[in-house]
């Protein structure tokens, strides 16, 4: 992207913006004035990473429990996974 000039970097960021949230169901995103369209894109960015986040400590736990010889790793498995469910 070194070779797109400020200004045609500026807008491919808007359109990069633009495209995250109509993804996530902003139908009308490239509507959106664009102070709203920055703030909107920053909130759905947030959750999803929120959402990588949670997914990888999922997946790390459920490998952990299964290499695991302790008897108490699936509850502890089900009590991340419920914590997870609940909002914890």
């Amino acid at each position: 992207l070194s070779h797109l000039s400020p200004a045609q970097r500026f807008y491919r960021s808007l359109r990069v913006d633009a495209s995250l949230l109509t993804s996530e169901g902003h139908a009308e995103a490239r509507r959106y004035p664009l102070a709203v369209l920055w703030q909107e894109a920053e909130i759905v960015r947030e959750r999803v990473n929120g959402r990588i986040a949670t997914e990888a400590t999922l997946i790390h736990s459920v490998i952990a429990t299964v290499m695991s010889t302790e008897r108490s790793a699936p509850a502890r498995l089900v009590k991340i996974i419920d914590g997870v469910a609940n909002g914890r």
